[in-house]
């Protein structure tokens, strides 16, 4: 057998692989499309990913990938350079392919948990292999925030016109060093991401349904907190924490009047600095200029941002803002400045076309009051 025989004869089993390949991989695909839409056995509810977008994804996902794999056969009878070239454009295509599918999982869902059941599945199905992209979109759909936003949509969160937040470029100088990432982790595994502020050494005030999840077991499994984070740097460190406090309104009537809660850290954090709240009257707070630091989850992870704007409504327990926010920054301190010193007036709970905050005096003020004697007291 000369050295072309063997040649040929390798480029005829590669060919066969290939095409075993294509076939093995559409008829797991096409089984997997017709368990969804059988109905369960048990009469029970469908599988909350059988769903018409899902279905329509994966006949398109089956089309496109006979393409991409043909092409692969084709490449196998040709030149040394000429398959370099290929296997060049087959790793670009697959790339397009993939955003291709990301972009029609999120299209064709018709609310931000079909398109996370979407883009879930293409992941355990082996169909896109950029885990960070998929990461970071998932991130994004699955927020701590009240108002969940499609990550394709031109206005995420509580983003109106221009984009007017403004990326913190030393986190290590106070206020910004006590200002939070904060990564949760919920009994039933998922895991969110939310902003809150260093108050005393061991308290971080922050958001109550950050901490206590109704639909996903309740009080959160673990936190973890990072003070003054930028990016991949930890400035003061990182600490984890499972005890968390919450009003029992918040627990009992998922009252957002209430929404607020603190972990309490097992250690102290030195050299962060601590936020002051303050209780301004109506007068000082309408029209005045506040700030919003935070961390939100459709910029680059772990980047803090931050936003100015003006307070245009206030009641007894809260109010109602104009500045650019998005989901993540749920928790964040509405900052104003009194002489020079940057006191907090609210906690951020809500972004969305009427981005809203809630004082920290009158109802709150026993809560946190006692939550700072307890993390003294420890």
């Amino acid at each position: 057998m000369t050295e072309k025989d063997l040649e040929q004869r390798r480029l005829d089993l590669t060919e066969r692989e290939l095409e075993a390949s294509i076939e093995l991989r559409k008829a797991e695909l096409e089984v997997r499309r017709q368990e969804l839409s059988r109905p369960p056995a048990d009469g029970g509810s469908k599988a909350p990913w059988n769903t018409t977008s899902s279905l329509a994804i994966i006949g398109g996902v089956i089309t496109l990938l006979t393409a991409i794999l043909t092409s692969s056969i084709q490449g196998c009878h040709n030149t040394s350079q000429q398959r370099a070239e290929q296997q060049a454009q087959i790793v670009l295509e697959r790339q397009k392919f993939q955003s291709a599918l990301i972009q029609k999982s999120v299209e064709r869902a018709t609310d931000p948990r079909e398109a996370a059941i979407n883009l879930n599945f293409l992941w355990e199905a082996g169909l896109i292999s950029d885990y960070d992209k998929v990461k970071d979109i998932l991130v994004k759909i699955e927020q701590g925030d009240n108002a969940i936003t499609l990550p394709s949509q031109k206005t995420f969160g509580g983003i109106t016109g221009l984009d007017d937040r403004t990326k913190v470029q030393d986190t290590k100088v106070f206020p910004y060093s006590a200002v939070c990432q904060i990564r949760v982790t919920a009994k039933d595994g998922s895991q969110w991401i939310s902003t809150g502020f260093l108050i005393s050494p061991r308290i971080v005030l922050t958001s109550a349904f950050g901490l206590y999840l109704h639909e996903r077991g309740g009080f959160a499994a673990s936190v973890e907190v990072s003070p003054g984070r930028d990016g991949q740097l930890q400035p003061f460190g990182k600490v984890i924490s499972s005890s968390f406090r919450v009003p029992q309104q918040w627990i009992d009537e998922e009252n957002y009047d209430y929404c607020v809660g603190a972990i309490i850290l097992p250690h102290a954090i030195d050299g962060a600095g601590i936020l002051e709240i303050a209780t301004p009257s109506d007068a000082e707070l309408i029209g005045k200029t506040v700030t919003i630091p935070g961390y939100p989850g459709d910029k680059r992870s772990g980047e803090a941002w931050e936003s100015v704007g003006r307070i245009v409504a206030a009641s007894d327990v809260g109010f109602d803002h104009d500045l650019d926010t998005s989901g993540g920054m749920s928790g964040s301190p509405v900052i104003h400045d009194v002489g020079g010193h940057p006191y907090v007036a609210g906690i951020h709970v809500r972004s969305g076309l009427s981005p809203r905050a809630i004082r920290l005096d009158k109802n709150l003020a026993k809560f946190i009051q006692g939550w700072v004697a307890e993390g003294a007291g420890r």
